[in-house]
C-alpha cells in the first residue's frame, strides 16, 4: 500500500513538473508595428432597447452621430488622427443596450438606468487587420448623485444619453491609445 501510494505521488509530481515546465511565452512571435497615427474608416453603431419608451430619447442615428463627433474629436485632441493614406486605418463597431428602470418588474418606467455597451476595434492596412480589441459587457458608472437620481427614476432626458455615449467613447479612444 504504502508503495503504490509513493509510486502514484511521484506521478503525480512528475505531471505537475511536466506541466509546469511546458509553458512558455509567445517569445519568437513579432509584434507588428503601428503607426503612430490613424485613419478612421468606418464607426457602425447598433442600438437596443428593452422596450419602446413613451419618452422620446436619442435614435440610433443621433447617438451614432454623437459617438461619432466625440471619439474624432477626442483623436485629434490625443493627435492620433490623420488622413494621410500610409497611416493605418482604424474600424471601430459600438454596440449600446438602452435599459430603463424597473425593467422586467411589473413597476417599469421609462427612466433611464445605467446602459450597457460594447465596442469592437478592428486596425488593419490596405491587405490585412493587424490588431483587434473587443470589450463587451461594459457599464457606465455614475456618481452618487446619478446613483441617486436612478433610484428616484428621474433620468428622464436626452442629456443623460450624452453623458453615456461621451463615456463610451472615452473608453473606446482610451483602448486606442494602448495599441
Amino acid at each position: 500500500m504504502k508503495k503504490l501510494f509513493m509510486h502514484l505521488s511521484l506521478v503525480v509530481l512528475t505531471i505537475f513538473l511536466l506541466a509546469g515546465c511546458s509553458g512558455s511565452k509567445n517569445q519568437g512571435a513579432q509584434k507588428i508595428k503601428l503607426s503612430k497615427q490613424f485613419r478612421l474608416n468606418d464607426i457602425t453603431f447598433n442600438l437596443q432597447q428593452t422596450r419602446v419608451s413613451k419618452i422620446v430619447y436619442h435614435t440610433e442615428e443621433e447617438m451614432k452621430k454623437l459617438l461619432s463627433d466625440k471619439i474624432t474629436e477626442l483623436l485629434k485632441e490625443k493627435n492620433l488622427l490623420s488622413d494621410d493614406e500610409s497611416m493605418n486605418v482604424v474600424k471601430i463597431h459600438a454596440d449600446y443596450m438602452r435599459t430603463y428602470v424597473g425593467d422586467g418588474s411589473p413597476a417599469s418606467t421609462d427612466s433611464l438606468r445605467y446602459p450597457e455597451f460594447g465596442y469592437k476595434i478592428e486596425v488593419s492596412n490596405d491587405s490585412s487587420i493587424l490588431r483587434n480589441v473587443e470589450k463587451n459587457g461594459l457599464s457606465f458608472q455614475g456618481g452618487m448623485v446619478m446613483n441617486l437620481q436612478i433610484i428616484g427614476a428621474t433620468l428622464r432626458s436626452k442629456e443623460h444619453e450624452v453623458k453615456f455615449i461621451n463615456s463610451l467613447a472615452n473608453g473606446i479612444v482610451k483602448s486606442i491609445e494602448k495599441l
